[in-house]
């Protein structure tokens, strides 16, 4: 049988629940193929080792100890895939993996160059990309219904407006902070819940409320029972952003939620409500809380676009044409 190495920087993060790890036993199962997900951390490779394998995967690489290996596959005759779900390139200066993906930029791009394909999230990310190797495809983040099977029925829902995300979402948040600031004050019945990142320079007003950040499996449970109406997504303009992908709009739909988003082609998709400017952003969110936008309505809109385009069985046959061009 032909065997697949994933390499993982975490195996057990979310970028490997929607790039690797998660996306693994069901792609096992389509090819018939033996594929196992470790990190370069856990285990030691050479070439004996190496030589059982008949195609690497890196996930999200960025050191110099990830590029020799991949040197070393190169060597061996072993087809090279990178996976990057990131604009690793170009990182705003708040982000805390500013500083060492900034020193790592030059090892990404002879990352990228090197790759025999490049599988990234978002077409724009792509066109970022392609001036370092021109075999790029955009494969998206999908919902995993290999491990989840029924949606979340969350009606009726709770007084809670939902953001998720972590610590690399520190200047998006503090972009909008007056914004945030005014709804908080406005709705004080209203629990404003930042799921993953505790916003320190909010002002609480006795309704801002914090969750640490927590397996995704764990996650995905915990979203369904908070039976928020509305996920939101404060965004700065930047490419970085703007290459990002839509999985707070996947997470949302899975669990009932409408999504309030940016105005930027990643997120113009069914359901989702889109916002230009600051007040816009604020006038969704209040018109969510007082009842004047059919949360149902754009949920349900949303989940079904989901169903028909972002279901990992569905979106996993990207990945299997990309193995069986790779293998032959």
């Amino acid at each position: 049988m032909k065997k697949i190495l994933f390499l993982s920087p975490i195996t057990y993060d979310t970028c490997s629940f929607y790039r690797s790890g998660g996306i693994a036993p069901d792609l096992r199962a389509k090819l018939n193929i033996d594929i196992q997900v470790t990190s370069l951390d856990r285990e030691k490779f050479d070439w004996v080792k190496m030589l059982d394998y008949n195609l690497v995967m890196f996930q999200r690489p960025f050191t110099e100890t990830s590029f020799n290996m991949a040197l070393y596959v190169k060597s061996l005759g072993i087809p090279l895939w990178v996976d990057l779900d990131d604009h690793m390139l170009d990182l705003p200066a708040g982000n805390p993996g500013y500083e060492l993906l900034t020193m790592s930029r030059e090892t990404i791009i002879k990352f990228i160059a090197l790759a025999d394909v490049v599988s990234v999230t978002t077409e724009l990310l792509k066109q970022q990309l392609v001036a370092y190797n021109k075999n790029v495809r955009v494969i998206p983040n999908a919902f995993n219904d290999y491990i989840f099977k029924k949606r979340g029925d969350k009606e009726p829902w709770s007084k809670t407006i939902l953001w998720r995300g972590g610590n690399s979402h520190t200047p998006d948040l503090m972009r909008y902070a007056q914004t945030m600031d005014k709804l908080m004050q406005e709705f004080p019945e209203w629990q404003f819940m930042f799921y993953g990142l505790l916003p320190w320079y909010y002002n609480n007003y006795g309704n801002l409320a914090y969750l640490q950040s927590t397996d995704p499996i764990f996650y995905f449970k915990k979203i369904v029972t908070m039976a928020a109406p509305v996920i939101h997504v404060p965004l700065d303009d930047s490419v970085f952003n703007r290459c990002k992908s839509n999985i707070a709009f996947i997470e949302g739909a899975y669990s009932g939620a409408a999504c309030i988003a940016p105005d930027w082609d990643e997120w113009k998709k069914p359901g989702i409500m889109t916002y230009k400017t600051d007040q816009e952003y604020y006038d969704l969110v209040k018109k969510v809380i007082t009842g004047d936008i059919n949360v149902k309505k754009h949920a349900d809109r949303s989940w079904e676009y989901i169903c028909d385009q972002l279901l990992l069985s569905k979106v996993n046959n990207l990945r299997v044409d990309l193995v069986k061009t790779l293998l032959g």
